[in-house]
């Protein structure tokens, strides 16, 4: 790996290592039936056939296409010919619709909001001994030596590859947003390490692994500051991280068989699962993959021992399925949880398992604990530490995850919610039988721990698969036939009321109680309890990051919706009971239109750090561009050396400071900068974007 020599030759890294794996699917499981309700009517539950069509269709029944018919049919020769085109034009067009051939709302009438100059960084400021791309500043100053309190945003970005440009991985790594020096970076810029000459604009986990045509890509989102790395899923069926930023540098892969192609996937809050839609074309069935994950220690591989590194604060050995930092070393397949006869062509899926990880780090043994233990009534201190202070192989240490000390350090539950545009359907998949089984083997009998000491890739060493230990299967809730097809899903991260977020294609937000579930506490019916007027064709959600140290409702309350055909994007603001919503109010209702975005298909709101960042990033797909958008001025909070942007005199918005938004810029390529095999980069990404995700530089 040619990459890792030169980045070890720079000290910047040590010794990686990818690993691989196998596992079995799980059986087999049917459909339901049943009805739900809620404010705004009665949503049916399915009734099916055995041949995958619905007995009845409710009103706004999905439209002919290449895969379903009016009745919800899937024909399987079309059903495999889309499965193989996913990651391309077309496929595009399958999952968030045909743009260019419908009627959008002009954008000739949109404001244009404000750009700054640039500034580029001097060597003084950011030395540049190593020749790496050094980039640029636009908002504060003057910029000064004194570093401060570092901070950025680093994230993935995928695209459809133009055809002349077909070797490129289809996978970036950008830079969205970083604070240092007094100074705040706004336009996304290519990584200052992976942006360099000799990979340009290609993930190089990628370009090692041969790897093209990417699908979907996620991260977790439950431990703000610490959920760096993504996964990817790529046409071939491989799933494999992709390195954000030189403090992040672990890698892992696995491939699914040929007949397994992975449509969308997610992560489960504190980074214990990928959850992996899959489209079986061999049985023109669908099923969910799940993936048990493990973080470890930087440049640290799954095999590899304790190397004593607090700073990451995992676990000091592999532990598949519980709570971790997110930069992955381990990847393994447990099996597959069936969907219904009733959703073959899944399109998204989010997840939740009710948990905050920030708030559920585990705490030191005190020096009263034998008196905690005896009396309920003394007060826990608000002390946490990260898992390396608490090695499991203490049998005291792991006593603590069985008792009030440490109960809450780990998720107890979960819910996947489904959807599937053509089908017009999402399910929900309680994910409850997997956190007990691992709750059970960890933190139960002490045979059950010695269990999960032998980590391996076979069917019976841990993470044991389904068809060893098939009691920890994932089992449906239930399928809910909707009234348009569905366009994008998110599920609510913890806290109170939680929530389905399901947008549909006419415009509508639907808000589906999940409460019994979320958490694994319940079995409270899942029931729509709301709806909430959006913009048409709700291609992406985002959850909302702006606010420093997002580890409390923020992030639950408020969520940022994209019209793909009103080119709009909506902040929305929900209320206590998480049942309606409304524009967040401000100095205009908070509804961002911009004349530079021609084709706007996902969103990602920026994570805060010591900083509020108010920032938006924008993948348009034939604008061929990934923007920025901020929406709110920016506060330095954590450096008081700091002269910029401080809180009694924050950085606002607009030339004038007085703009409800101001654009950050869009990303564009270094001049002379050349892909690996040495062609010439033009200035913008050789493709279409269609995600961006992001996270913290930890």
């Amino acid at each position: 790996m040619k990459v890792i020599k030169k980045l070890a030759a720079l000290g910047l890294i040590g010794a990686l290592a990818a690993c691989g794996g196998g596992g079995s699917s799980g059986t087999e499981s049917g459909g339901v039936s049943g009805s739900i309700s809620g404010p705004n009517g009665t949503v049916s539950g399915d009734t099916h056939t055995n041949d995958g069509s619905a007995a009845t269709s409710p009103a706004g029944s999905a439209a002919p296409n290449d895969i379903v018919d009016t009745d919800r049919k899937v024909d399987p020769a079309a059903y495999a010919a889309m499965a193989a085109k996913l990651s391309t034009d077309e496929g595009i067009t399958y999952r968030y619709g045909d743009v260019a051939g419908a009627t959008q709302r002009s954008a000739a009438g949109d404001p244009r909001w404000y750009e700054r100059p640039s500034t580029a960084f001097t060597k003084q400021i950011r030395p540049n001994a190593l020749g790496l791309n050094i980039g640029a500043w636009q908002v504060g100053g003057p910029a000064v030596a004194e570093q401060g309190d570092y901070f950025s945003n680093t994230g993935s970005l995928l695209y459809v590859t133009d055809a002349n440009a077909s070797a490129r991985a289809g996978v970036s790594i950008v830079q969205l947003a970083n604070q240092v020096s007094n100074v705040f970076s706004q336009k996304p810029e290519l990584h200052w390490v992976w942006g360099t000459d000799g990979y340009g604009t290609d993930d190089y986990h990628a370009v090692d692994l041969g790897l093209k045509r990417p699908i979907a890509a996620a991260h977790c989102y439950g431990r703000p500051g610490w959920c760096m790395s993504s996964i990817v899923a790529y046409q071939d069926g491989t799933l494999a991280t992709n390195v954000h930023s030189n403090t992040a540098l672990n890698l892992a892969s696995l491939k699914l068989p040929a007949n397994k192609v992975p449509s969308a996937l997610t992560i489960t809050n504190g980074g214990e699962f990928a959850l992996v839609t899959v489209w079986d074309t061999q049985r023109t069935r669908a099923q969910i993959a799940v993936i048990a994950l493990a973080g470890r220690c930087n440049v640290c591989s799954w095999t590899d021992p304790d190397k004593g590194d607090e700073y990451w604060g995992e676990w000091g050995t592999t532990m598949p399925g519980l709570p971790n930092f997110n930069n992955i070393a381990f990847m393994k397949l447990l099996g597959y949880v069936d969907l219904p006869e009733s959703m073959r062509a899944p399109t998204e899926i989010s997840a939740t398992t009710g948990w905050n990880p920030w708030e559920g780090r585990p705490r030191p043994i005190p020096s009263n604990y034998d008196a905690i233990l005896r009396d309920p009534s003394i007060q826990l201190t608000d002390t946490r530490v990260t898992p390396y202070y608490l090695p499991l192989s203490n049998e005291t240490n792991r006593a603590t995850f069985s008792t009030r000390l440490n109960t809450n350090a780990y998720a107890k539950g979960g819910v996947a919610v489904v959807i599937s545009k053509s089908e017009q359907r999402a399910a929900f998949v309680d994910l409850k039988p997997l956190f007990e089984y691992y709750r059970g083997m960890y933190f139960g009998p002490i045979d059950n721990y010695r269990q999960t000491q032998t980590v391996g890739m076979a069917d019976g060493q841990w993470p044991f698969t389904f068809s060893v230990a098939s009691q920890q299967t994932p089992k449906l809730i239930t399928t809910v036939d909707l009234p348009a097809p569905p366009t994008a899903v998110k599920a609510q991260l913890w806290g109170r009321n939680p929530r389905a977020w399901i947008a549909t294609q006419e415009g509508q937000l639907r808000l589906f109680d999940i409460s019994g579930y979320a958490d694994g506490s319940g079995t409270t019916p899942i029931a729509q309890v709301g709806a909430v007027p959006v913009g048409a064709n709700p291609t992406s959600l985002s959850y909302f990051r702006s606010v420093a140290y997002t580890t409390g409702n923020d992030i639950n309350d408020q969520l940022l919706v994209l019209s793909r055909r009103e080119r709009r994007i909506d902040f929305l603001s929900f209320a206590a009971d998480h049942k309606s919503a409304t524009l967040n109010s401000g100095p205009v209702k908070r509804a961002l239109t911009d004349q530079r975005m021609v084709d706007p298909i996902m969103i990602e709101d920026n994570e805060a750090h010591g900083t509020d960042v108010s920032m938006v990033s924008v993948a348009d797909y034939n604008g061929r561009a990934l923007h920025n958008y901020r929406y709110a001025p920016v506060v330095f909070k954590t450096n008081p050396n700091d002269s910029a942007c401080q809180p009694n005199s924050p950085c606002t918005m607009g030339q004038n400071g007085s703009d409800p938004f101001e654009y950050g810029g869009a990303l564009t390529l270094p001049a002379g900068m050349k892909y690996m095999d040495g062609t010439a980069a033009g200035s913008t990404l050789p493709g279409k974007p269609f995600h961006v995700g992001s996270g913290n530089v930890p």
